[in-house]
């Protein structure tokens, strides 16, 4: 790109570059802000051959785009990480193409009937080289390169027949699925669950969608658009890792939520710290007030659990309770709890 340049003018130029998209650029009535991310590589040092100088500027864009630099010059330091990710998100292409993702459930608990109510979906990648990927690091990847949508699909569908066969056993039903605030964007989003019900003959009511508590309020207008369309549906609302944003309580009362998920963070010190104990004990009253049921994640001991019962919180889920499962062994969980009880079990 600019031949018999040193690192310094290259350095100036950039600059000059990032101040010329700093400038407003109005488009009719409207005015758009602009910011480059530029990676910069060096050659020889940065390497000897075109692909290899591109692929070691491309990690110094994701390395300025990642600490919002502006510009970043090619550090081997920065590649393990850098060309790791960019091996990753192909990979993550070709399994989810080749149908080697799964999908574990992890019980929710009534706390009146102690009995097995549902189970929220969770997913699972076992890289042949990295062992399990950390389910938030697998959403990342696919939100960031636009594979969020196939992967939610994937996720659905996968979802969808394990309830069809459990209906057919009669055994567990309601499944959670996680929603990114992408997938809100997604105007196909609906009439592929509608086409999913309908070709499996599922209830909507078998099927939680739960939806995080700041993507809900990326865009609440769209976002209030959306939850109402899918409420219409049948299928059953939830906003995930409640408390960790910043929603209004104007739009909650809006909203067709029928559960509120109180994010772990709270719960797991509320025997100890008074404030958690504040929050969590206000989240379930003020829930209940609006005809709204509440589910504790991060169960993790019997303390946590007894306090959660004595403020009358509606359901719980945990390693206290289970560790996520495959399907067989969720089965098997359920099974035993039926006739052994909850204690016996964890």
């Amino acid at each position: 790109m600019l031949p018999d340049t040193d690192v310094a003018t290259a350095e100036n130029i950039t600059r000059k570059i990032s101040a010329t998209l700093d400038k407003v650029f109005a488009i009719d009535e409207l005015k758009l802000f602009i910011k480059a991310s530029i990676g910069m590589a060096e050659y020889p040092t940065h390497g000897k051959d075109a692909a290899t100088l591109i692929q070691h500027a491309d990690v110094a864009m994701y390395v300025a785009k990642r600490g919002q630099m502006g510009y970043a010059i090619y550090n081997p330091q920065d590649d393990d990480h850098s060309i790791g990710r960019l091996a990753l998100i192909s990979e993550l292409r070709e399994a989810l193409r080749q149908n080697r993702l799964k999908l574990h459930y992890q019980p929710k608990l009534d706390l009146v009937s102690e009995n097995i109510i549902g189970a929220e979906a969770l997913l699972r990648w076992d890289h042949p080289k990295y062992g399990a990927i950390p389910p938030d690091q697998v959403v990342n990847l696919a939100e960031q390169t636009g594979l969020i949508d196939d992967l939610t699909y994937w996720v659905i569908k996968e979802a969808v027949q394990q309830i069809d066969r459990w209906q057919q056993q009669k055994g567990l039903v309601n499944v959670s699925i996680n929603l990114s605030m992408y997938n809100l964007k997604n105007t196909d989003l609906l009439p592929f669950i509608r086409s999913l019900l309908n070709e499996y003959h599922i209830d909507p009511e078998c099927i939680t969608l739960e939806i995080t508590e700041s993507a809900m309020m990326a865009n609440p207008k769209r976002s209030l658009r959306t939850l109402l369309d899918i409420s219409e549906m049948g299928i059953r609302l939830s906003i995930d890792d409640f408390g960790t944003g910043f929603s209004s309580l104007a739009y909650l009362k809006k909203l067709p939520v029928d559960e509120l998920k109180i994010d772990k963070s709270f719960v797991m010190d509320i025997v100890h710290d008074e404030n958690d104990f504040t929050i969590v004990k206000s989240t379930i009253d003020l829930a209940h007030n609006l005809g709204i049921k509440v589910i504790a994640e991060g169960v993790e001991s019997q303390q946590i659990y007894d306090t959660l019962k004595s403020m009358n919180c509606d359901e719980a889920q945990g390693f206290f309770i289970s560790h996520p499962l495959g399907p067989q062994e969720l089965e098997y969980f359920i099974n035993s709890n039926k006739t052994m009880g909850l204690q016996k079990t964890v």
